[in-house]
């Protein structure tokens, strides 16, 4: 059941096999949420960006994509009966991606 190695050497400096993507300024509020939630981000580039909202269990309850143009972006998101609770905010686009833990009431 268990497997031995020997005379193994490692040099050098070791990274993960997929770079870090950079992180999207993301502002987003009221936070905690009841009805609206607002969404501002500047972009440096024009793309699409795709916008999540994962609960707590890692069921995603609302996913929307959006292409931006270079500068700043405003969305007001409408949370019709949305469970009272922690969600995660995910965006994902080629620039990079950004999460936001937001509460809803």
């Amino acid at each position: 059941d268990r497997i031995h190695l020997d005379n193994i050497q490692l040099q050098g400096i070791f990274t993960s096999v997929e770079p870090e993507l950079p992180s999207i300024p993301l502002t987003v509020w009221p936070n905690p949420a009841s009805e609206t939630l607002n969404i501002q981000l500047r972009s440096t580039q024009a793309e699409r960006l795709q916008f999540s909202l994962t609960d707590m269990m890692g069921k995603q309850v609302w996913q929307q994509d959006f292409v931006v143009l270079v500068g700043e972006h405003n969305w007001e998101i409408q949370l019709p009966e949305m469970a009272s609770g922690l969600y995660i905010l995910q965006v994902n686009g080629q620039q990079g991606s950004s999460q936001q833990k937001i509460e809803i009431r």
